[in-house]
């Protein structure tokens, strides 16, 4: 048990999970059109000041499709450090099914 003291549970893999409540443009998010660094969609370390591979998509299982209530599914292509902050990143470059720019103003 001795090599678990310290941890916290939370995978240095971890996904982010994002409900926004509005149908996005699949396209627009990133996939793996943008895998890595850069994307419509990032991850920063912000105790590090840098930027961390990550895959951006929306929740692809059937019924999600149907109801177009996709959730945003976030995941770093590299390990993250234990113990640091982080922050997801949506850019003007994730649209809306309309193609509206995702709206910050509700965040």
């Amino acid at each position: 048990m001795a090599r678990l003291n310290g941890m916290s549970g939370f995978s240095p893999v971890q996904p982010a999970i994002l409900r926004t409540g509005l149908q996005l443009d699949p396209e627009s998010v990133g996939g793996e059109a943008a895998l890595g660094l850069g994307g419509p969609v990032r991850i920063y370390d912000l105790d590090a000041g840098v930027e961390i591979p990550c895959f951006a998509e929306l929740d692809a299982a059937p019924e999600a499709v149907a109801s177009g209530d996709r959730t945003l599914i976030v995941l770093p292509m590299a390990t993250m450090t234990g113990g640091h902050s982080v922050a997801v990143v949506i850019t003007g470059g994730v649209r809306t099914a309309t193609g509206e720019s995702f709206p910050t103003d509700a965040w």
